[in-house]
């Protein structure tokens, strides 16, 4: 199948986004595309799963839960209940019925809020991508960013210990799958 107009797909998604995760999701997109292209991977591909990536978070919470099981997306009960981890599911799930792309890019938008292991080229760009997009404010997302010009699983590995660092200090609960 042919890969979707990517111009075409943005307009369409800035009318499906609010302004601001509009504006996100179109900085992973091409940070996402960027990294894609550094590493040798599809970076078209890239592009569209950093604009649909957050896609769920458009959704409630049972239409998050009807969108993952329409299109066989897995999910826990820990995500079940909690808008903030389904979304990935459900933005994977849309990606998958709406573009079919290949299913290595359905996984890494299913995978780029708690990650997955074992990890593709693919799912780390997106991952990374999410966490370190230009206009994050952290102050760790540079040194990931240099880091992945080299090293996916080493600026990972970074973003994992600064999101588990950064949970723990707000007494957050931590998913299993991100440790």
């Amino acid at each position: 199948m042919d890969k979707p107009d990517l111009k075409a797909v943005e307009t369409q998604m800035r009318s499906r986004l609010s302004q601001r995760l509009f504006d996100h999701s179109r900085e992973v997109a091409a940070y996402a595309a960027h990294l894609a292209k550094v590493h040798a991977c599809d970076s078209d591909w890239a592009y569209l799963a950093g604009l649909y990536h957050d896609l769920g978070k458009s959704f409630d919470l049972a239409a998050m839960r009807a969108a993952a099981t329409a299109e066989a997306v897995a999910f826990d009960e820990m995500e079940s209940g909690s808008p903030s981890l389904m979304h990935a599911a459900a933005s994977a799930a849309v990606f998958r019925k709406e573009l079919h792309p290949p299913e290595i890019f359905v996984r890494a938008v299913r995978g780029h809020t708690l990650g997955s292991v074992p990890s593709g080229k693919e799912e780390l760009i997106l991952y990374i991508a999410d966490f370190a997009e230009p206009t994050r404010p952290y102050e760790e997302c540079e040194s990931v960013r240099k880091t992945a010009e080299r090293d996916l699983s080493l600026a990972a590995l970074e973003t994992v210990a600064f999101k588990i660092r950064f949970l723990m200090l707000r007494n957050k609960t931590i998913h299993p799958r991100s440790v």
